[in-house]
């Protein structure tokens, strides 16, 4: 059964979907929380959806080519034009989109967040209700700041990628083993002290 904090269903709930990646750039982190953002919006609940926004050199080594934006609103703009047109959700103008500054990092092919910006803090407080962190691992490898349950009534992380097997692949042998269990060990450090579910 839940409880009355990771119960959803209740009225009036908050969500705040974090995420490590944008369209234009075709990811799983990328089109799979626009879509759950604007899926939840269309049920009625109050969301906004945060997500990374790239200097243009960035943008033009991830993005298709041509496209490039020197405004967040151009890009939020393109993410609510591939909802309409290439998803067929119509989103919902209740659906909030923000940005956090970021960088790619080419030595672990992701993007994190820039500087010393704390995530957990970015959304303001009369929002902290639920969390949902798309990555909670990799938005916390590099997190400065408070612990997400403890500003948040409820966190919720939905992993995408399979780091591990990344490991294995990147370095084989022992390497690649020992990279993995690292690995392993410290995703689930990270979502341990990060999430609730």
């Amino acid at each position: 059964r839940p409880t009355p904090d990771s119960d959803l269903r209740s009225g009036g709930r908050r969500l705040a979907i974090l995420t490590t990646a944008a369209l234009p750039w075709m990811t799983g982190t990328a089109v799979n929380p626009l879509l759950r953002a604007a899926y939840l919006a269309a049920k009625g609940y109050p969301v906004t959806l945060y997500v990374p926004w790239l200097p243009k050199q960035d943008q033009l080594l991830l993005f298709p080519r041509g496209l490039a934006f020197d405004k967040p609103a151009q890009q939020e703009a393109y993410s609510r034009w591939w909802l309409s047109n290439r998803a067929n959700v119509e989103p919902p103008p209740s659906l909030r989109i923000r940005w956090y500054p970021a960088n790619y990092e080419p030595g672990i092919g992701g993007i994190i967040q820039s500087g010393k910006i704390d995530l957990a803090a970015l959304v303001p407080p009369e929002e902290r209700d639920v969390a949902i962190l798309e990555e909670p691992e990799h938005l916390n490898w590099y997190h400065h700041g408070s612990r997400w349950p403890e500003l948040y009534r409820h966190v919720v992380g939905v992993a995408h990628t399979n780091y591990l097997q990344y490991s294995r692949l990147q370095y084989p042998g022992l390497e690649g083993q020992l990279k993995e269990s690292w690995m392993e060990l410290l995703n689930a450090v990270v979502c341990a002290a990060y999430t609730d579910v």
